[in-house]
């Protein structure tokens, strides 16, 4: 995807510490990172119970890469998981979170959801891949893990949770990045389709 977003449709919303959330939000693709999000939620759910794991994305039935219906149901009972189904209002779901994750390994430029995380002020976890690598500066508005490395996701996850101060600093890092690019390029695209208009 390209860069842009317009931020009046995504004002910053302080994130949320003293219970911390953390979200996923993709289509549910071995690529997008969604088993490698569900392996470090088991295991921090083992240590710090409280936390929540949110997931948000619908299946692909024919995709021997996607997670099945079922499977999502055995993560909800046995480990606790929030999986809501097909909702309308993700950004609803964005602002009652913490942290945003994505371990894609898809290489897709830069996803719009991770943008709009960026927007409403959530520090995102995401891979060292082309594009996302571009927007996240590690350490500074989230972090960067290598694709299929649910261990160092682990870390950085509880790195926000024995951190929490950190959740709204990078948060609000990810914010002042997102005003200064992504809106500027908005603008820019709408200004460049009234020149082609005329």
């Amino acid at each position: 995807g390209g860069i842009g977003l317009n931020l009046n449709d995504f004002s910053y919303k302080e994130p949320l510490t003293d219970k911390v959330t953390f979200i996923f939000i993709a289509r549910l693709l071995r690529e997008k990172g969604v088993f490698e999000y569900i392996e470090a939620a088991k295991r921090v759910k083992n240590i710090y119970p409280n936390v929540e794991f949110v997931i948000l994305g619908g299946f692909e039935n024919n995709n021997p890469f996607s997670l099945q219906q079922h499977e999502i149901e055995l993560l909800r009972k046995e480990h606790d998981l929030i999986y809501p189904g097909h909702v309308e209002n993700v950004q609803d779901w964005l602002e009652k979170s913490s942290v945003f994750v994505l371990p894609t390994s898809y290489r897709e430029g830069v996803p719009r959801v991770i943008q709009e995380a960026m927007a409403i002020g959530r520090p995102v976890i995401t891979t060292n891949v082309p594009g996302c690598k571009d927007i996240i500066n590690d350490g500074i508005n989230g972090f960067l893990v290598p694709p299929f490395e649910s261990e160092l996701l682990v870390k950085k996850m509880i790195y926000f949770i024995d951190n929490r101060s950190k959740i709204l600093e990078m948060g609000l890092s990810g914010r002042l990045f997102a005003e200064k690019n992504f809106d500027a390029m908005e603008k820019n695209k709408t200004l460049a389709s009234i020149i082609k208009a005329n």
